[in-house]
């Protein structure tokens, strides 16, 4: 899991994820919003992905990505 998209992507995913919405709440990423990428490369806002992955499951909203695979 990365935070603070800007520094690893670079605005290189398509669509830039300024443009996006977070999957999880359904808002628009605003420029400083702080945004979480999991290892599938889907991204959301990051108290969004937080509260999902400690309260609700554990794995990506969209593809279903188990994000425990990282430690094996």
């Amino acid at each position: 899991i990365t935070s603070d998209c800007n520094t690893i992507c670079k605005c290189e995913i398509k669509p830039c994820v300024l443009l996006g919405e977070c999957h999880i709440c359904l808002d628009n990423f605003k420029k400083d919003d702080i945004k979480t990428i999991l290892q599938c490369k889907h991204y959301f806002h990051k108290d969004c992905i937080y509260k999902w992955l400690c309260v609700e499951k554990i794995s990506c909203p969209i593809c279903r990505h188990d994000i425990r695979n990282i430690f094996k």
